[in-house]
């Protein structure tokens, strides 16, 4: 998970209209994830199959001449969700596949977020109004997240209460120390 959701988990509590994200872009990877996606009623804004989407050289081409950053799921069922896939890899996926942070969705589903750090390049680099938004208001809370124990087990569920984790007795006790 990149784009809002992420920076709610990092502790910003911000609106966002849609998930981002961002899937290992290996044939078999992508193509497994799109049919799961379309299992559960998504489909495609652009007429594109998932093992064409799946196909580098299509994605070199809509970047290069649509200006195309991602691909936007739609699904009847799940209105008020759109899904932006990401067509390229702006870092490498398997190095921070190991520095993803997981937040758990209703004690039901733990979603990998995108780390903190990486996060905030990402933004910078897309350089919208949002995101330069995004930054200033991460960079804020940056010195509440230095307080806060490395490694928690308490990650959050995406509700918009700092402390992060709150139910962690480490993290609250680093909050109220505040």
């Amino acid at each position: 998970m990149v784009g809002g959701l992420a920076v709610n988990a990092h502790d910003y509590q911000r609106f966002t209209n849609n998930a981002d994200l961002f899937i290992s872009l290996e044939f078999d990877n992508i193509t497994r994830a799109l049919h799961a996606l379309i299992a559960i009623g998504y489909r495609p804004l652009i007429p594109v199959s998932p093992e064409d989407f799946a196909k580098a050289e299509n994605r070199t081409k809509w970047r290069e001449e649509k200006s195309m950053p991602v691909l936007r799921l739609w699904s009847d069922e799940h209105r008020r969700t759109p899904i932006d896939i990401f067509i390229d890899e702006p870092f490498d996926f398997d190095l921070e596949w190991k520095n993803v942070i997981h937040s758990s969705i209703g004690g039901v589903v733990k979603l990998p977020i995108l780390s903190y750090n990486t996060l905030l390049q990402m933004k910078a680099e897309a350089g919208r109004v949002k995101d330069l938004l995004d930054i200033s208001a991460s960079k804020k809370l940056k010195p509440y997240r230095k307080r806060m124990p490395p490694s928690c087990p308490a990650i959050p569920d995406g509700n918009g209460a700092l402390p992060r984790g709150r139910s962690c007795t480490p993290c609250f006790q680093a909050w109220i120390a505040l």
